[in-house]
C-alpha cells in the first residue's frame, strides 16, 4: 500500500509517497526521509527512539500518515465502429 507522510522540515510543509505492507514505523519513515533530505548519508543502526530524537534533531515534525489508493490508470480514448446492415 502506498502513503502519503506529511512532515515539516524547519517549519517546511513537506511530502513523501512511501509503500508499505502496513504502517510505516517511525523508523521506516525515519529512514525515508533521510533518504530523502539528506541523500547519500549512510543509514544508522538506532532505535526507534533514537530515530525520533534524531528527526527532532534535524527539525522534523511528522505531522500525518494516510493511506493512498493505487491511482487508476488513466482510460485510453476509444472509439466504437457499429455495422449498420
Amino acid at each position: 500500500m502506498n502513503w502519503l507522510v506529511t512532515y515539516l522540515m524547519h517549519g517546511e510543509r513537506r511530502t513523501l509517497l512511501m509503500k508499505s505492507r502496513s504502517t510505516p514505523t517511525l523508523k521506516a519513515l525515519a529512514f525515508a526521509i533521510q533518504d530523502l533530505e539528506f541523500p547519500g548519508t549512510p543509514r544508522p543502526s538506532r532505535s526507534s527512539a533514537a530515530m525520533a530524537a534524531w528527526l527532532e534533531e534535524v527539525g522534523i515534525t511528522v505531522l500525518n500518515i494516510a493511506p493512498q489508493k493505487k491511482p487508476l490508470l488513466p482510460m485510453r480514448p476509444q472509439s466504437f465502429h457499429l455495422n449498420r446492415a
